[in-house]
């Protein structure tokens, strides 16, 4: 079953905090959000993450959660009024499939950002998708297959087309739900973005695979692809797949991951369940007894040695909760799974939330230092870490060819597979 929605956000006034609420605040979250999104002060040709867009797809991929209205709304709260958001939705039960994608254009047409929408805590199928383990190789093109995770790839080819005609729309300065009605006196697509928290950055990254891997789709998309930002990722291919994505830069060198402390989604699936390796550029945050924050990480985050673990990390959240518990080390937290940590620690210093209010970050305690030390260190020593990044081993974009064969990975790929 496929279901299509289309929805458009509302005009700043109509979503305006109230005075008494926040008094003297700068309201919408970011001026100019399109054009800071068209060049962002961080270009991400060069590695490194942008800070305010990391922040907003954070938002958009916490939000992505909910309908494609609220989606609208809450970009409009950024910065992106009356934004068109079409809710692309494909669901079959027996095939484990429940994939929901927002396509989100600006009212001037240059900036669309895709957002994928994650496991839903009551969603039975989502569930069975992520648990679906055994690794499966796809024939692509020509090239030999690639191993990948099955449950994610059937999610992701299942509205992958339906997101293509949207995409094409945009690029002929269109709506992306094709409204007639709507005026369409918009500028072609300039800058294109896919992000997702959990399940939602999986196929996110997925389908900057499929765009890179496909000449008609590389063609008409890989000059509009900015980036890729993804919170709380899975891993989605074998190491030998995340190798070859690393030697390409404009896949590996494009495409920014976010863990935040414990949360065990990234470690998965489990290192019982075969060899899986992440690619792209890796941020962890973490609090250490002399500071706490967003680091690049030298070497990816590592497997969960036993997916028994997963059972200890939901065990975890009455810890999260209970104050008589919190000093307790758990190497892995499903609490620090949850979306609204990334959004927060995403937010730029003495910026408003979406909804217009300042959140108070209190300092860490010593107490709380001390057991995010252990922790970060027991996961450390006990996970299946991959060897550190390789990142002296990516050309440079402009040396990057486009027919790059992620099947068949770099030396330098292949022994940091192993």
């Amino acid at each position: 079953m496929v279901f299509i929605n289309s929805s458009v956000g509302p005009s700043f006034e109509a979503v305006h905090p109230t005075r008494a609420a926040a008094p003297g605040i700068r309201f919408p979250v970011y001026d100019d959000l399109t054009d800071r999104l068209v060049k962002p002060e961080t270009d991400p040709a060069t590695g490194e993450p942008d800070p305010l867009t990391a922040h907003v797809l954070a938002v958009a991929a916490g939000y992505a959660y909910s309908d494609g209205q609220t989606v609208a709304e809450m970009m409009t709260r950024l910065g992106m009024e009356k934004c068109t958001c079409l809710t692309v939705t494909f669901r079959n039960d027996t095939m484990f499939v429940a994939a929901t994608a927002h396509v989100i254009q600006s009212e001037d047409g240059r900036v669309v950002v895709v957002a994928f929408r994650g496991t839903e805590p009551v969603n039975l199928i989502n569930w069975l998708t992520d648990v679906d383990t055994a690794q499966q190789k796809v024939r692509l093109d020509e090239d030999a297959p690639i191993d990948v995770h099955p449950g994610f790839y059937r999610n992701i080819r299942a509205i992958r087309y339906k997101l293509r005609k949207a995409l094409l729309l945009a690029l002929a300065g269109k709506p992306v739900d094709g409204n007639l009605d709507t005026p369409t006196d918009r500028a072609p697509m300039e800058a294109l973005y896919l992000t997702g928290h959990s399940l939602g950055g999986a196929m996110a990254a997925l389908l900057a695979l499929l765009v890179r891997r496909d000449e008609e789709d590389e063609a008409s998309f890989g000059g509009v692809l900015s980036a890729v930002y993804t919170y709380g990722q899975p891993m989605v291919g074998s190491p030998a797949l995340a190798a070859a994505c690393d030697a390409d830069p404009r896949l590996g060198g494009r495409l920014f991951r976010y863990v935040y402390e414990g949360d065990p989604i990234p470690g998965m699936p489990s290192r019982d369940t075969g060899r899986w390796g992440h690619f792209g550029r890796e941020r962890q945050h973490v609090t250490g007894l002399g500071d706490a924050g967003w680091q690049q990480s030298t070497s990816n985050v590592g497997q969960i040695r036993f997916a028994g673990q997963m059972a200890v990390a939901f065990g975890s959240l009455a810890l999260s909760q209970l104050l008589v518990l919190q000093r307790i080390p758990v190497l892995y937290r499903i609490d620090d799974h949850r979306p609204q940590h990334y959004i927060e620690k995403l937010a730029p210093e003495g910026a408003v939330s979406e909804f217009g209010d300042r959140v108070y970050a209190l300092a860490p305690t010593p107490a709380l230092r001390l057991r995010r030390t252990i922790e970060h260190w027991g996961r450390r020593l006990t996970s299946v870490r991959p060897p550190s990044r390789l990142t002296n081993a990516q050309p440079p974009a402009d040396q990057t060819s486009s027919n790059h064969r992620l099947d068949q990975p770099e030396e330098r790929g292949i022994e940091a597979a192993q």
